[in-house]
This record gives C-alpha cells, structure tokens and sequence, in this order.
C-alpha cells in the first residue's frame, strides 16, 4: 500500500532538487577558491613574493563547475529512488540503506 507521503512527484520536483544541491555545491566550491585566493594574495604581499594569477581563481571555477555538475546528477538521480523505495512499503531503515 502507499503511504501518503508517498506521493509520486513530477520531474520538475526531482530537476528542482538537483539543481538546488548542485547551486549548493557550486556557490560553497566558488567561495572557497575566492577565499583562497584571497588569503594567498595576502600572503604573498606580507612575504614579498608572487601574487597568484587569476588562473588560480578560474582552476576553482573550473573545478566548482565540475563537482556542481557531479552534484546534480546525484540530486536528481537520488530522489526517485527515495520514492521509489518508500514506494514499495519500505520502512525508513530500508530506504536510508537504499540510497546510501
């Protein structure tokens, strides 16, 4: 039988959530190059030596494009499962071992 919470859902529901992991995944690897980019900045103007490139900050777009990418797929892949699983009686225990 299936449960209320159960309800099948559209892929707007399952695009929504990965593009919401991979905004999360992006905007947090995006902050982390520029904080990082910044404090070796620093670093370089306090010892006198070079100051990065801004191919330092780009690697870490390149990089946040790629995990936000990596991100998505597993958003968007994860939710069906989930509904999947919860679908077919299986009790919170089952699901969890499910999509881990």
């Amino acid at each position: 039988m299936l449960r209320p919470y159960a309800l099948r859902l559209s892929q707007t529901f399952y695009l929504c959530t990965g593009f919401g992991a991979a905004f999360g995944v992006f905007t947090g690897q995006l902050l982390y190059a520029s904080g990082v980019y910044a404090y070796s900045a620093l670093v370089a103007r306090a010892t006198h030596s070079a100051v990065p490139t801004p191919k330092t900050l780009l690697m870490g777009l390149e990089i946040a494009a790629l995990l936000s990418a990596a991100a998505f797929a597993a958003g968007f892949a994860w939710q069906p499962v989930v509904h999947m699983l919860v679908g077919a009686s299986a009790d919170a225990h089952h699901a969890a071992a499910g999509t881990s």
